[in-house]
């Protein structure tokens, strides 16, 4: 225990000494990882030997790389260690019926790391720590690494704080293309906007603060429109007609659509547009966006529709609203409410 009060004594003269520190723990955890990737034997320096290097270590030790780890004179928490590389490739991997157990600790530098260095090699993995590492975030990285491609499975989604989008029309199980993001828009806007550039807004002005968060609200309000949109949009069909749930479209070759849908025996296919506009559209907006949407390439579909329909979806439109041909369609915010509100 620390005594109630210590005493500094001023220095006399100037210090010449040489000092050793101790290495970084965040830096450790790092070469480790690219030492591992790289080809051939590579050797660390001035290492730091804390709880969370050893972590890292360990696992990668259980993933078959060979390891030596020898103490430094110059320090008592360095160590030398030196690391056989295998050049991308991973000695041991686990199968999807006994994926090989990775236990991190409490080491959120070796749980981060290791995911994505893990979605680079084949292979099935399970990594897991202690309870409060179960509770640190890390739903931005599984979304950023399912958005590019890997595969990973984890209690977020099936919680629902994680949801997968795949285009219109694809089969949710086969496609590899698909977008997965933060399923609560006040989450989204927390990891986004501020835990991204906590320090600096922090230490800004009030009105650089403001002015930071207006800059970003568009892009935010614009998302949360184009989420209630295509919720609304299939309960929002004619009486006669059953639209399957809207899904955004982003085919190669063909244009990106903010909502498509269609009718379960394929004859119909609804084409919106979402804009979430503080004012309202006139009509030579309206225009102009169904220009936009005619000249635009359809998705693929199975089967090819006999009908299509261009729907524009706007929280308000300047009224009166223009005249239009029937296979057009114009949905305001209080449709989108209304529908939304009405029990399924």
């Amino acid at each position: 225990a620390l005594p109630d009060s210590i005493r500094l004594t001023p220095l006399q003269a100037p210090i010449h000494s040489a000092l050793g520190v101790p290495g970084s723990k965040s830096i450790t955890n790092r070469a480790l990882i690219l030492a591992a990737l790289s080809k051939g034997c590579a050797t660390l320096k001035g290492a730091l030997w804390s709880e969370d290097t050893q972590v890292m270590v360990d696992c990668l030790q259980r993933l078959g790389f060979q390891i030596e780890v020898t103490p430094e004179q110059s320090d008592p928490a360095n160590r030398s260690i030196k690391v056989q590389g295998k050049g991308g490739h991973i000695p041991k991997a686990g199968t999807k019926d006994a994926p090989l157990e990775l236990f991190v600790g409490n080491a959120g530098t070796a749980a981060r790391f290791l995911t994505v260095a893990l979605s680079l090699w084949p292979g099935q993995f399970r990594l897991d720590g202690v309870p409060r590492m179960r509770e640190r975030p890390i739903a931005p990285l599984l979304e950023a690494l399912r958005t590019l491609g890997a595969k990973v499975d984890g209690v977020l989604q099936e919680l629902g704080y994680v949801c997968r989008e795949v285009p219109f029309g694809e089969n949710e199980r086969r496609t590899k293309r698909s977008l997965y993001r933060l399923a609560d828009p006040f989450l989204r806007l927390w990891f986004r906007t501020v835990a991204a550039h906590r320090g600096s807004l922090r230490i800004a002005a009030a009105v650089d603060r403001r002015r930071y968060l207006t800059n970003v609200w568009p892009q935010l309000r614009a998302e949360a429109w184009e989420e209630l949109c295509r919720a609304a949009i299939p309960r929002l069909a004619a009486p006669q007609t059953r639209l399957l749930p809207a899904a955004r479209s982003w085919t190669a070759g063909a244009g990106e659509w903010d909502a498509v849908t269609g009718s379960a025996d394929g004859s119909l296919l609804v084409l919106a547009e979402c804009k979430a506009t503080t004012r309202g559209l006139d009509a030579r907006a309206v225009r102009r966006i169904l220009n936009a949407m005619e000249a635009r390439q359809p998705p693929p579909t199975r089967r090819r529709p006999r009908q299509r329909e261009f729907w524009v979806c706007s929280p308000t439109f300047v009224v009166p609203r223009p005249e239009l041909p029937s296979h057009v369609r114009l949905v305001d915010g209080h449709e989108v409410i209304m529908a939304l509100s009405e029990p399924q």
